[in-house]
């Protein structure tokens, strides 16, 4: 049986997964892209700068956020 695609893209700080969980997310057949740096989501600087990317490639798109 083939798998969908998840319609969710998900993005992940630099640290927050390491390899086999990256490949076993993307084995489910979700959109997964890693970003090369940490966010600490105290650093509205740098939180601003990652959602900027994440609309850039998803517009239109709603942007959750889990800490």
């Amino acid at each position: 049986m083939q798998l969908q695609r998840f319609d969710c893209p998900l993005w992940l700080a630099s640290g927050v997964a390491d390899d086999a969980m990256k490949e076993r997310i993307r084995s489910l057949n979700i959109a997964a892209s890693t970003f090369i740096y940490t966010i600490d989501p105290s650093d509205h600087v740098c939180l601003e700068g990652a959602l900027d990317t994440i609309r850039e490639h998803h517009p239109d798109k709603t942007v959750w956020i889990i800490f």
